[in-house]
């Protein structure tokens, strides 16, 4: 046993200490305490199970470790604030149940899901293939991945920006999958049709799919999986028992049959990106391992070989939102994602949130950052526990990040930021089923 394994072991087996001490404070896994730390001992056991060959730096592992300690300390220093506000009768959780169970959501949902699926879809596949339709279904299929082909040249070649009414056509339904991932943890009302409410509840993923597809963004069918856990989670949020439903053998062969179907999908994007010929059986397998856990293995790749030599970003990664605003054009320049080598001739780009944050306020500043952020989020969670729903996008912002923070900075995209801001206004406005 290598010394970079016993290291990453005995990190695995703080962290999970770490995330059940958290569980046990916060007294829910979908406490802000007890998420984080429970995501990452997922994200750093996958890698290492799976693909234990990929590149792997110590110093990544041990950072990440003190990331969550951090996290801890900052989690537990907001539990021993006492509130001043008492519990309210209804939970926010609860709350937001009650809102999103009604047909003005399930409208709201179908509505934008449609329109978005005709213009973000099926418009640009009838423009593609003109007036001569395709005598056969493979016809039809060759002209998807040639649109595909074409969008993702023009995005990585030719640098070409969506427009305005295709970015807020994405954000809208972006806020239709946080009211269907919320939708989805409640009991259907009667009055609605089981029909209507399965569609409702279904089509903002099949929309943002068939988007990512036309597109060939991967990322676009990322987020949406992303922003309708992050509605589902605020929809359970005080629930004790929500991981032993998870755990249940249908949701389990649920969620093994969603990943090979992702995987599938995304090594497909990839084939017809690059032009590639078919894939052989160990090669599918290898690029599925790169999608999956490479992420661990581009940070250790990232923090060898790029941090040293990286200039600091001085938080326009982070704020970049902030940064585009006030117009700070200079600051706003991103970083170009260099390639990462995993195995052999296998590379990433991605390279986690915690690289940004890393060029944003250096390795302390990291550390401190989030721990300030881990207090921030366990305040507004016992306010939204206590009936409170002002805080439903900071949380919205909060489960998504952490779940997507095996990627990059979630703060990029302007269109994640406006949706959990929409559906913030939403919620307050769609009125309560009780009352």
């Amino acid at each position: 046993m290598g010394a970079v394994t016993l290291i990453a072991i005995l990190c695995l087996l703080l962290v999970g200490m770490v995330a059940i001490a958290s569980r046990v404070f916060g007294g829910s896994w979908l406490a802000p305490i007890a998420f984080f730390p429970g995501i990452w001992f997922v994200y750093l056991s996958a890698p290492l199970v799976l693909a234990p060959h990929f590149y792997l730096s110590a110093s990544a592992i041990l950072i990440i470790t003190a990331i969550i300690v951090f996290w801890f300390i900052g989690s537990m220093l907001a539990l021993a604030m006492p509130l001043l506000s008492a519990p309210l009768p209804r939970s926010g959780g609860i709350q937001v149940k009650e809102n999103v169970c009604c047909s003005r959501a399930l409208v709201f949902c179908g509505l934008v899901s449609i329109v978005s699926f005709v213009y973000l879809t099926l418009m640009p596949i009838l423009d593609l293939l003109g007036p001569m339709v395709p005598s056969s279904a493979l016809g039809v299929l060759e002209g998807v991945e040639d649109l595909a082909r074409d969008s993702a040249f023009k995005r990585y070649r030719e640098f070409s920006v969506p427009g305005l009414v295709q970015n807020v056509m994405v954000m809208l339904t972006y806020t239709a999958c946080l009211a269907a991932g919320s939708m989805l943890a409640c009991t259907r009302p009667i009055r609605i049709s089981s029909y209507l409410w399965a569609v409702g509840v279904t089509l903002p993923l099949v929309a943002l799919v068939g988007h990512g597809v036309v597109q060939n963004t991967k990322a676009t069918v990322l987020y949406a999986v992303v922003l309708y856990l992050s509605g589902y989670a605020l929809a359970e949020a005080g629930s004790k028992d929500v991981l032993r439903r998870f755990f249940r053998l249908s949701y389990l062969v649920i969620g093994i049959v969603l990943v090979i179907a992702a995987g599938s999908l995304f090594l497909w994007m990839q084939q017809t990106r690059y032009s590639e010929n078919p894939l052989t059986m160990a090669d599918a397998y290898n690029l599925f391992l790169v999608y999956a856990v490479g992420y661990l293995g581009g940070f250790s790749y990232w923090l060898d070989h790029y941090y040293p030599a990286s200039q600091t970003t001085g938080g326009s990664q982070t704020f970049f939102l902030v940064f585009k605003i006030l117009g700070l054009r200079s600051s706003t320049t991103l970083p170009v994602q260099q390639p990462k080598m995993l195995y052999r001739d296998l590379e990433t780009n991605v390279n986690t949130a915690f690289a940004d944050l890393m060029l944003d306020f250096g390795l302390l500043g990291l550390l401190f950052f989030l721990s300030g952020c881990a207090f921030l989020m366990s305040i507004c969670y016992r306010a939204f526990v206590r009936g409170s729903l002002l805080p439903i996008a900071i949380l919205a912002l909060f489960y998504a990040s952490s779940l997507w923070s095996f990627t990059t900075s979630i703060a990029k995209y302007s269109t994640i930021v406006g949706a959990v801001v929409i559906f913030q206004i939403l919620i307050m406005r769609l009125p309560s089923g009780s009352r």
